[in-house]
């Protein structure tokens, strides 16, 4: 008679340890479950996060190699004698989809086999007649150039900038001629010069 009532407690006992076990699966269960959500939430911010920076700085690379400019023509001012060229008129609009561009912040680059010069924005003058010394400026020569321009380049302008150098070339030699925005892709054009000169505006480019 007396061994029931220990069998009875002994069940009781194994049935308080079998809940106790489930109930510490089931907490060891739920702290597994939201580990893996906070873990799965800081992912997905880390990515989202990574992916926006990484669409930022493409944009912004595209950007900086859509902006610039198109050089569309190139015409030489010979000297009273037609024996050198000792100005340049350089035709340029911006490529297409290019943001604006600041002339202040742009440099025209100008090369020959004697060496190179640079130029930077000097405002605008009539035309190429104004050009009477070499100061190493460039020039928007408002005589062929539509409208009233500025130093702020904008899609659908068109103009004419003007320098007079100190490297003068002559008939065969070659040239070169790059304009470089402070953001963006530099614009470059070159040639040879005809073998003879045969008026005082020379066709380059």
């Amino acid at each position: 008679m007396l061994c029931k009532p220990i069998l009875r407690s002994s069940k009781r006992k194994i049935y308080m340890r079998r809940g106790q076990l489930g109930i510490g699966a089931l907490v060891l269960f739920i702290a597994f479950v939201l580990t893996a959500a906070i873990a799965a939430f800081l992912i997905t911010q880390t990515t989202v996060s990574t992916q926006q920076k990484a669409a930022a700085v493409a944009d912004q690379a595209r950007e900086r190699a859509g902006t610039t400019f198109e050089i569309v023509r190139v015409e030489g001012i010979t000297n009273a004698n037609q024996t050198e060229i000792e100005k340049y008129i350089v035709y340029v609009r911006l490529a297409p989809g290019s943001s604006p561009i600041n002339l202040n912040h742009t440099t025209l680059l100008y090369y020959t086999r004697d060496g190179r010069e640079a130029f930077t924005y000097g405002g605008n003058v009539t035309d190429e007649t104004n050009l009477t010394k070499v100061d190493h400026k460039f020039y928007i020569l408002t005589a062929y150039t539509a409208g009233t321009p500025d130093n702020i380049f904008e899609a659908g302008e068109f103009y004419a900038l003007g320098i007079r150098v100190n490297r003068t070339i002559k008939p065969s030699e070659w040239w070169r001629i790059v304009l470089v925005p402070k953001e963006g892709m530099p614009a470059e054009v070159y040639g040879i010069a005809p073998d003879v000169f045969t008026s005082q505006v020379v066709i380059l480019r």
